[in-house]
């Protein structure tokens, strides 16, 4: 059973990254949607970046309770810091050299000092944030013995932060880390099989889930993606009258809620999928989700950066396109992991040593 539902987290893994890769070739499609940012009212759009991050995030915080099993508090300190923080500097400066390296050819000028401090905070935003989400974790749990309230009082402060450095996106990204961390801290995969022991009880489950989704889905508007409207409720902090704004607090639970539901609709869906046994699919979909933080590094990295926007058009957007763009940076991103894993110097300075 143990394997077994590794390779179930490795299928929903690949998902995650697909949903990722298609999403950013969505973004990088057309000029007008790069340039002005139409991507935000592409309907297909909206529907992944509902949910496909925090869905990362709950099977990351998930895998992240074995970890603190199995290893001591200052190894997994240590982890933290070469499997994260040095991929992020390893690959912005390659970002950096490579985008000064243009700007010379092309006779612009190179980053000031000012971007380039910046870019190391920005370009792999959501490395920083499952760094932001374990170490608290790992605090929590060391000195704290995990105690929940705790991890909602910090939740309920970090709305209260405002969002400077990226802070939102971490504030964004804490529960569902959090949550899939307890979730198997608690072993409540276990009780939840037990409470929907039938497949009646399951496909209702679902469709009840799926439908929700659906009606939060349709009320998704460009305001609620984290990057326009961010997190902070504390507002008016550079005038005499701070005040709580209740729209953005609403704003935030209600991306909460779709977040949320769309993890739970898309895991009960793979668990379809990968228990009617589809051999073929399910073990390409989980070979990519074993490289899924690879793929999403290069990725965001090179592709985004340098060849998408090469390979835009001028204007509309063509789902079918999009997904062939897909398939193509899935399995270059999905070689060049291979191959800097084969090098132990490059699998440590490039992806953690993953």
């Amino acid at each position: 059973m143990k394997n077994e539902r590794n390779i179930y987290i490795d299928v929903v893994k690949g998902i995650a990254i697909i949903l990722v890769v298609y999403g950013h070739c969505i973004e990088y499609y057309s000029k007008e949607y790069i340039y002005d940012n139409f991507f935000y009212s592409d309907i297909v759009h909206k529907i992944i970046y509902s949910f496909h991050m925090p869905l990362f995030m709950v099977i990351i915080g998930y895998l992240f309770s074995g970890t603190i099993e199995r290893y001591s508090f200052p190894c997994v300190l240590q982890s933290r810091f070469t499997k994260l923080l040095l991929p992020i500097f390893i690959w912005n400066s390659l970002f950096l050299l490579i985008q000064n390296f243009i700007n010379l050819l092309e006779g612009r000028r190179i980053c000031s000092l000012g971007e380039g401090i910046w870019s190391y905070f920005n370009a792999l935003w959501f490395l920083w944030a499952i760094f932001y989400c374990s170490m608290i974790v790992l605090c929590v749990s060391r000195w704290l013995h995990d105690n929940i309230y705790v991890y909602i009082a910090l939740w309920i402060v970090m709305l209260f932060i405002p969002g400077i450095y990226g802070i939102n996106l971490y504030v964004y990204m804490y529960p569902f880390f959090v949550v899939g961390y307890l979730w198997n801290k608690h072993h409540i995969m276990g009780k939840f099989k037990k409470l929907f022991s039938t497949k009646v009880s399951i496909y209702l489950l679902s469709t009840l889930l799926f439908l929700l989704y659906v009606v939060l889905c349709v009320h998704y508007t460009v305001h609620d993606y984290i990057y326009i409207s961010g997190s902070g409720i504390l507002k008016g902090l550079r005038t005499t009258h701070p005040y709580i704004d209740f729209f953005q607090l609403s704003t935030n639970l209600y991306r909460y809620v779709i977040g949320f539901v769309g993890v739970s609709t898309c895991c009960l869906f793979m668990s379809f999928v990968y228990f009617k046994n589809y051999k073929l699919f399910n073990v390409i979909i989980a070979k990519l989700g074993r490289k899924s933080l690879g793929i999403y590094i290069i990725s965001t990295i090179i592709f985004n950066n340098f060849i998408l926007p090469l390979l835009s058009s001028d204007t509309g957007i063509i789902y079918s396109i999009v997904a062939l763009e897909t398939i193509g940076v899935l399995l270059i991103t999905y070689m060049l992991t291979i191959l800097l894993e084969k090098h132990r110097t490059f699998k440590m300075l490039f992806l953690g040593g993953r």
